[in-house]
This record gives structure tokens, sequence and C-alpha cells, in this order.
């Protein structure tokens, strides 16, 4: 069978064609993506991260330069995720930080600590948090929240009443 030039000029022509249009869609579907992206990562970012613990994992050498290393254990209600961040430096906190570390300070996990890391403190944390949604669960059947705010200024109100604490004892208690 022989092919004709003007088919074979006809065929490539389409086919430039369809590939102009896929990469047309792609691009189309690449930026959609994008916009997804940015998205995500903006409701990604807690609203309302709660420190929970903030342990010193400073290397003990008393001959040699120091290392400071800070493990930072928040809980975001909002996301409901646990965050365990490392710093290098002490009080760098997470915009819009509620911190309860001292409501949290009966719970055996401790401010300073080596090699151990927040993650052998998992039972502990898993405690806070099981509290801490407990009272968030409260605070929403009872008080009209209508932000991440209030709710934080409610929580804040909550550990001046020492609740948390009096939530540790119950729950010590059962």
């Amino acid at each position: 069978m022989i092919m004709d030039r003007t088919e074979k000029v006809r065929k490539l022509q389409e086919l430039k064609k369809e590939i102009k249009r896929k990469e047309l869609q792609i691009i189309e579907k690449q930026s959609e993506l994008k916009i997804l992206e940015e998205e995500y990562m903006q409701e990604e970012t807690s609203e309302l991260p709660i420190l929970l613990f903030l342990i010193d994992e400073t290397l003990p050498m008393p001959d040699e330069p120091r290392d400071f290393m800070y493990e930072y254990v928040y809980y975001c209600p909002d996301t409901d995720e646990k965050l365990y961040i490392d710093q290098h430096s002490e009080e760098v906190f997470l915009p819009n930080t509620i911190d309860l570390r001292d409501s949290f300070s009966t719970f055996n996990v401790p401010r300073k600590s080596f090699p151990a890391t927040a993650l052998d403190y998992s039972s502990e944390i898993n405690l806070a948090i099981s509290i801490l949604k407990s009272q968030i669960d409260d605070i929403f059947r009872h008080d009209t929240i209508d932000s991440w705010a209030d709710l934080g200024a409610s929580l804040k109100v909550a550990a001046l009443e020492k609740q948390f604490s009096r939530d540790l004892k119950a729950t010590k208690q059962n």
C-alpha cells in the first residue's frame, strides 16, 4: 500500500494539534492543582495550635559547645492533629499559640530529657489530648463559640480555673 504524501502531512498536522490540545489541558490542570494545593496549605495551617509540652532535649556535654534542641508538642483541634516540632531555640511558638504547658505540668512529661523525646511520652501526650478534647467538647456544648479565637479564650479560662487538673484527677481515679 502506497501512502499519499498529503495523507501523511494531514496525519502529522492532526497529531500536532492533538499534542497542542493535550499540552493546554495539562497546563490548565496544573493551574487547578496549584490552586488546590495553595488552598490546602492555607486550611492545613492551624488557627489554634495548643502548646501542651516543651521538652529541652539539649545534649548534656559539659566541655563542648552545646547543640540546643527543644521539642514542642502541640495539639491543633481545628485540624485534629498532633505536631512535634523541633527547634534550636526556646520560645519560638507557632502563630496564635495557646500556651497550656502549665495546665499539663502534672502529666509526668519532663521539661528536660535526654536521650528521650516526646514520642517516649506518647501515652501521657495522648491522655492530655483526650482531656483537652473533652474540655473542647464541653465548651462547644455550653458556650457560644463563633471562632477558633473564641475557643482559645474559653480554653484559657478553663486553664485558669485548673479544670484540666481536675479532669486528670478524675481520669486517674477511674
